[in-house]
């Protein structure tokens, strides 16, 4: 690993309760379970480590694509379920 890993675990965390801050902030009425935040920090951190290695690294164009291609399917789908689809998922409490 070319990253020490408390260093991976501390963007993790950070991400984590970031995302959790800024949901509670945006839409305090939904309930929060699993680590999407830290997983999205890390794509971050991965995609920030592709620009600034971009001559050094092998298929950089590549995985560049990869991720805006799963970035809009990911974005287009969360919208989609969230103002367009008729589904009832929330829990009430």
């Amino acid at each position: 690993m070319v990253h020490r890993w408390w260093r991976v675990l501390i963007i993790y965390l950070v991400g984590v309760l970031a995302g959790s801050l800024a949901t509670s902030i945006t839409d305090p009425h939904v309930f929060l379970a699993g680590a999407s935040g830290g997983v999205y920090a890390l794509i971050a951190a991965h995609v920030a480590t592709i620009i600034m290695n971009w001559s050094e690294m092998e298929y950089a164009a590549v995985q560049m694509l990869v991720f805006f291609l799963l970035a809009t399917v990911d974005i287009g789908n969360a919208v989609y379920n969230r103002y367009l689809s008729n589904k009832m998922d929330q829990v009430r409490a």
